[in-house]
């Protein structure tokens, strides 16, 4: 009888620049991926079938744009 080491196992892994970039990590836990890929802004988790099932959106800027002149000055 064969062993069971050659099921079909869910496989996710984190793809960077939003799915257009090479895959950096792998796991067959959904929730280990979801965590890794948190330290790569802009990534998202693929699934087996390419299907996406999280996104890591970039954070948003909460800067005060400036008119670009010399005379401002920071206080």
């Amino acid at each position: 009888m064969a062993c069971g080491c050659q099921k079909k196992k869910d496989l996710f892994r984190v793809v960077t620049r939003g799915g257009a970039g090479r895959a950096v990590f792998s796991n067959s836990s959904k929730e280990t991926t979801i965590a890794i890929s948190k330290k790569y802004e802009g990534s998202v988790v693929m699934d087996k079938d390419d299907k996406i099932v999280h996104t890591n959106v970039a954070p948003v800027s909460t800067s005060v744009p400036s008119s670009g002149q010399p005379s401002e000055v920071a206080e």
